[in-house]
């Protein structure tokens, strides 16, 4: 398994090196996929140092956002999983804390995260409660 992932490193590393970055950047997300999928460790620093080379390669620094204090996007990638990982508990935290949350995930999460999506009708009511008071 891990030889697996460790060879992926290696190929990753390659197309960097070869500033082929889309390919780096869908090796990355094969790589980032098949470590969720055994669940044997949470940070990867040479996969984060390779998302950091690239962002430098490539990216500038977004400057022109117009954000609003005390408002949050939060991306649910997982949309057939409903109470794995961590949404349930930075959603409500988020909530706790006052942020206005826009909950965003993928068209076919609808009735496929009903915990979710009951954490955040309640939650929403008594925030926007607060709000409005």
């Amino acid at each position: 398994m891990l030889e697996q992932l460790k060879n992926l490193e290696s190929i990753i590393q390659k197309h960097i090196e070869e500033k082929r970055y889309d390919k780096a950047l869908s090796e990355i997300s094969d790589y980032a996929e098949y470590a969720y999928s055994i669940n044997q460790f949470y940070t990867n620093k040479v996969m984060e140092d390779a998302l950091l080379t690239i962002e430098h390669n490539i990216g500038r620094p977004v400057t022109n956002i117009n954000a609003v204090k005390g408002t949050v996007l939060f991306y649910d990638g997982f949309w057939n999983v409903d109470t794995r990982g961590l949404a349930l508990v930075y959603l409500d935290a988020l909530f706790e804390l006052g942020f206005k949350v826009y909950y965003v995930t993928n068209m076919f999460a609808k009735n496929f995260k009903p915990v979710t999506e009951k954490l955040i009708r309640e939650k929403k009511r008594s925030t926007d409660k607060a709000i409005r008071t």
